[in-house]
């Protein structure tokens, strides 16, 4: 079984995200991004 898990509209704001649920694929959609600065943070 594949697991799937989604969230939206982090704004920058993805390390105060809760602990996410063990999953194989990861879905962001919506903003995460508040300044370009912080696309490398996004992908860590």
């Amino acid at each position: 079984m594949t697991r799937i898990v989604c969230l939206s509209h982090t704004h920058g704001l993805h390390r105060g995200v809760p602990e996410m649920p063990d999953d194989d694929v990861l879905i962001h959609a919506g903003d995460f991004l508040g300044l370009r600065r912080n696309l490398s943070d996004f992908n860590d």
